[in-house]
């Protein structure tokens, strides 16, 4: 009786935990295959990643000696890659973008962008931004207007 029990109990025990087990599995491959995606953007560019963060599904990587950063984000729905001279850079920012909704009196301001832009030395020309979080794409706003403002002073750090 004592081992038909502790069978029993391993067995649902199994069954209760595998769905955890199966999304974190899940969960590391995603952020594996965004990891690799910046590696092999900065090896096509001759570059070596030296600081790397990956957060969700997006990552930003920055190649110190060559003074690149490089960006991914990939989900379902979206797949972005993009890079950006730090060369030909003034000024890093964190920007976001927003909407008023208004319910009755109250107003609130919705996030609805959040990215970190960067602004060219000459003006003429419009740099790629990398949009960390958008509503068209994410479900819910995280931690990524924080990550923004913490890549803005490790990258303007970087700036020649």
């Amino acid at each position: 009786m004592d081992v038909a029990s502790t069978l029993l109990g391993s067995i649902i025990v199994s069954i209760c935990i595998f769905p955890f087990v199966a999304v974190q599995v899940g969960s590391n491959k995603k952020k594996k295959h965004v990891i690799n995606t910046l590696n092999q953007m900065a090896q096509n560019r001759q570059c070596q990643i030296s600081t790397v963060e990956q957060c969700g599904d997006y990552a930003i990587g920055l190649d110190e000696v060559n003074q690149m950063a490089f960006f991914v984000k990939k989900n379902d729905e979206v797949a972005l890659e993009n890079e950006v001279d730090l060369k030909h850079v003034v000024e890093c920012y964190a920007h976001t973008q927003s909407k008023t909704i208004r319910s009755g009196q109250d107003k609130k301001e919705i996030i609805t962008q959040v990215e970190l832009s960067f602004k060219h030395k000459t003006h003429e020309k419009k740099l790629a931004d990398f949009i960390l979080y958008s509503e068209n794409f994410n479900a819910q706003l995280g931690n990524e207007y924080p990550m923004a403002q913490k890549w803005a002073k490790i990258l303007n750090n970087h700036l020649s």
